[in-house]
């Protein structure tokens, strides 16, 4: 009985710390509730941690900011980098279940009445930027008061190609995140033709800025081909997503990995960091 009453202290004490975290920064692929929870739609058995992301250059990556304080709170969110303008970062508030609306920084605003409000921060990288460890935060002031979430953002080597900003189809504005990918995918791996037109032709949403980054990451696979072959970089993608093969990908209408919403992100370490797919 003492054993068990001391594991649910432990446990306790473990807990406290998350429950109190001011700051959060989790993936594209993780939508918040208004709780604070993460959408059904979107769990995962064990999320990604954000602290050390890598990213390729000449490319845009995403992440979720989640702010937690008592409502009426007002507060303000700074974007520092060390050093700095070595990136071009934007702030997008979200809007459920999908709009997002751009904002001057640094954002100033005053918290709502579920506690919770989330943001996209939007972190460009130049073609030219150095191969090499930079420093962003963001800095969250509430009065006096400041809670800062550090990112050691790691310039890897690949480079995305240019490419023009395309859009297609979406999917519904409830589907699973990830599923914003489909497009992009189909395209690489099954050869489909999409009727694509400019991004700047329709608004700016969730589902937009995550096939955007479809885009630039098959536009990377393509770039591999060469040394890595085109079955391994196929081979690798499927690994990733839990899909025997090819065939088993493309004849469905809308594919979801039965790996959950973030299986992606291991596609991401294969592309930028050359990292297998086990």
């Amino acid at each position: 009985m003492r054993k068990g009453l001391v594991l649910l202290f432990v446990a306790a004490l473990l807990a406290l710390p998350a429950a109190a975290q001011r700051v959060r920064i989790v993936s594209e692929f993780q939508r918040i509730a208004p709780d604070g929870s993460v959408v059904a739609a979107d769990r995962v058995d064990s999320r990604r941690e954000i602290n050390s992301p890598a990213v390729p250059r000449n490319a845009h990556s995403l992440f979720r900011v989640i702010i937690n304080l008592p409502k009426g709170t007002p507060y303000w969110i700074f974007i520092a980098q060390n050093p700095e303008n070595t990136a071009a970062a934007k702030m997008y508030r979200e809007r459920p279940p999908d709009a997002v609306e751009e904002l001057t920084q640094p954002v100033h605003t005053t918290m709502g009445e579920s506690g919770f409000e989330t943001y996209l921060l939007d972190v460009f990288l130049p073609a030219d930027a150095p191969v090499e460890t930079f420093r962003l935060e963001v800095q969250l002031n509430v009065d006096q008061d400041w809670t800062i979430y550090p990112l050691e953002i790691r310039v890897r080597q690949p480079r995305v190609p240019r490419i023009e900003k395309l859009n297609g189809p979406l999917p519904e504005a409830g589907a699973r995140s990830d599923a914003a990918l489909t497009v992009p995918l189909k395209a690489y791996l099954c050869g489909t033709e999409f009727k694509a037109a400019p991004a700047s032709n329709g608004p700016t949403t969730l589902r937009s800025l995550i096939q955007r980054s479809g885009w630039q990451d098959v536009a990377l696979a393509r770039e591999l081909e060469p040394s890595a072959t085109r079955p391994a970089v196929v081979a690798n993608i499927l690994k990733a997503g839990g899909w025997p093969d090819v065939k088993a990908f493309c004849e469905h209408p809308q594919p979801l990995s039965p790996n959950g919403s973030e299986w992606f992100l291991k596609v991401r370490d294969y592309l930028y960091q050359g990292r297998p797919v086990r």
